[in-house]
């Protein structure tokens, strides 16, 4: 974990978030990847879900960018729960090009490729 750290280029201050269980909507603004311009930011889990907030909009449109998309790169937001047929429940913590690190309850952190992953269909939302 702390290699991955290392070499990260997400937002630092995002990823030790996500290492003590807490989330944040935006990047930090104030970490070295974000001096340089160059953070991807992980979806999170929302605070509300896309679905109550639309219903609590008066018109019926809603913007093109509102709209939730999947994201097939990154299938799980960070922070969400997911369970794994063999290692039982974990946290999703982190996203680094094409793997996905997931902290279990049992065995602890394990990282893994996001296609296998879909494909094998590995990881299922709590």
């Amino acid at each position: 974990m702390m290699r991955q750290y290392a070499e990260s280029a997400n937002c630092r201050g995002n990823s030790l978030l996500a290492y003590f269980g807490e989330q944040a909507e935006r990047a930090c603004g104030h970490c070295d990847n974000c001096a340089n311009g160059t953070v991807v930011v992980d979806p999170v889990v929302p605070h509300v879900p896309w679905y109550r907030r639309i219903l609590r909009r008066t018109t019926a449109t809603l913007p093109a960018d509102e709209v939730p998309v999947a994201d097939l790169a990154r299938p799980f937001p960070v922070s969400s729960e997911v369970r794994h047929t063999a290692w039982g429940t974990g946290t999703v913590m982190a996203y680094e090009q094409d793997r996905v690190v997931v902290l279990f309850e049992e065995v602890g952190y394990k990282t893994l490729s996001v296609p296998i992953v879909q494909k094998s269909k590995l990881l299922e939302p709590v």
